[in-house]
C-alpha cells in the first residue's frame, strides 16, 4: 500500500481553512463597505454641524448691525428735514457700535437716483477718529453703486452688498446694509446704510478647517469668495468650478431652502473628488465647506489595514488550532489504520488504541478488537 502524500488531517485542516478564510474576505468586503459609508455619513454629519455652528457665530454681527441700523433709520426718519441731527445720529452710531464702521443717509428721487437737493450725511471711523461730511460729486456716486440704490428703490427690501473697497488701512473689506426709508406712499424716498468691516468674518472662515486639506469659504455670489487667500486666483478660480458646477449660486441657494440639498459631491484637480456641504446666512450669503474624500476615509482606511493585519494573525492562529484538533481528533483511526495492517501481517496481538470518547471512533475500536478476538480465536481452533 503506498503512503500518501498528505494525510486526511491536513487535507482537512486545508479545507477548513480555505472556508474561513474565503468567510473572512466576504466579511473584510462587508466590513469595508459600511465602515466606508459610516465614516463618510459621519463626517458628512460632523461638517454639517461645523457648519451649522459657524454660521451662527458668522450671523451674531450680522443681526447685531441690522437691528442698530434699523433702529437708527426710525431716529432719522423722525429727524429727515434736520440735517444736524441726522449728523449727530450717524456720528453717534459710529462712536457707540464696534462693529459699524460708517453710517450714511441718502435721499433718493421717485426713480431711484440721487436726490441732490438734501445734502447726503455720512459718518466714519478710520485711523485718526471718527469723521463727518457730506459727500458730493464722484464720491457721491461711488457709494450710490456700492449701496445698489436703485435696487433698494425698485424691491424695498433691506439687504447686504457684496464687499468693496474701504478708504481705512485697518480694514481691507467693508460690507454695507442698507435699509430704505419708506413714505406714506410706499415709495423709498432715503437709504440708511451702515458700513461692517469683514476682516472678523473673513478670519473666522480661513480658521474653520476640519480636515488638513479642506477649505472653507464664505460665498457673497458668484465672483466674490472669501475665505480663501486672495492672492490664490487659481485656487479661487477651482473651487469656484468645483463647488458650483453647472448649478448657479442662486440655485444653490434655493435649492437648499427647498431642503432638497446640503451636500454635493465635486470632482476637483486631478479628478479628485471632494464632498462640500454648505448653507446660507439670512442674507443670501453662502458659507460652504469642501473636503477631499481622500482626508475623510483616511481613517477608514487605517481601520482596514488594521483589521487586515488582525485577520491575518487571526486565520494563521485558526490554521494551527484546527490542524493540532483534527491531528488529535484523527490520531486513533491513523493508529487504527496502522493495527490493520499489523493485523493483515498476522499479528493478532498487536495493541489497539485506548479510545474514551463515547462515539463512531469507540464504536469502531470495538469491531476492530472484536475482530481481532474471532480472527485469533478462528486461527487457534
Amino acid at each position: 500500500m503506498t503512503k500518501r502524500n498528505k494525510s486526511f488531517s491536513n487535507r482537512l485542516s486545508w479545507r477548513i481553512i480555505g472556508i474561513v478564510s474565503a468567510i473572512f474576505f466576504m466579511a473584510m468586503v462587508i466590513v469595508a463597505i459600511v465602515s466606508h459609508k459610516i465614516i463618510a455619513d459621519e463626517a458628512t454629519r460632523s461638517a454639517q454641524h461645523i457648519l451649522r455652528g459657524t454660521i451662527s457665530e458668522l450671523e451674531k454681527p450680522l443681526s447685531e448691525v441690522e437691528i442698530s441700523t434699523q433702529s437708527v433709520a426710525a431716529y432719522m426718519s423722525a429727524m429727515q428735514d434736520q440735517p444736524q441731527a441726522l449728523q449727530a445720529i450717524a456720528s453717534r452710531t459710529v462712536e457707540v457700535s464696534h462693529l459699524i464702521n460708517g453710517c450714511a443717509i441718502l435721499f433718493l428721487r421717485p426713480d431711484g437716483s440721487i436726490d441732490h437737493s438734501r445734502p447726503a450725511i455720512f459718518s466714519y471711523r478710520d485711523d485718526n477718529g471718527i469723521h463727518d461730511f457730506h459727500p458730493s460729486g464722484n464720491q457721491l456716486q461711488k457709494f450710490t453703486t456700492f449701496w445698489d440704490t436703485k435696487r433698494l428703490s425698485s424691491t424695498k427690501t433691506p439687504f447686504w452688498t457684496t464687499p468693496h473697497p474701504a478708504s481705512d488701512s485697518r480694514t481691507s473689506k467693508l460690507t454695507t446694509y442698507c435699509y430704505p426709508l419708506v413714505d406714506s406712499a410706499l415709495r423709498v424716498y432715503a437709504v440708511v446704510a451702515a458700513d461692517m468691516a469683514i476682516d472678523q468674518i473673513e478670519n473666522t472662515v480661513e480658521g474653520l478647517r476640519p480636515y488638513d486639506n479642506a477649505i472653507t469659504a464664505l460665498i457673497f455670489d458668484e465672483k466674490n469668495i472669501a475665505g480663501i487667500k486672495r492672492s490664490d486666483s487659481d485656487l479661487i478660480n477651482r473651487y469656484r468650478r468645483s463647488f458650483l458646477g453647472s448649478s448657479s449660486f442662486e440655485n444653490l441657494v434655493e435649492d437648499f431652502r427647498s431642503k432638497k440639498d446640503s451636500m454635493r459631491r465635486s470632482v476637483g484637480k486631478g479628478r479628485e473628488i471632494s464632498f462640500v456641504v454648505y448653507g446660507p446666512l439670512h442674507n443670501g450669503w453662502m458659507l460652504s465647506i469642501t473636503c477631499p474624500y481622500h482626508d475623510v476615509l483616511r481613517r477608514s482606511s487605517q481601520m482596514h489595514i488594521s483589521l487586515i493585519i488582525i485577520g491575518l494573525i487571526g486565520l494563521a492562529v485558526i490554521f494551527f488550532s484546527c490542524q493540532k484538533a483534527i491531528q488529535r481528533m484523527t490520531r486513533p483511526v491513523t493508529e487504527l489504520s496502522e493495527a490493520a495492517l499489523a493485523m493483515a501481517k498476522g499479528d493478532f496481538k498487536t495493541k489497539l488504541p485506548e479510545i474514551s470518547s463515547h462515539d463512531e471512533l469507540m464504536h469502531l475500536r470495538d469491531s476492530f478488537t472484536y475482530m481481532q478476538n474471532s480472527i485469533a480465536t478462528y486461527i487457534g481452533n
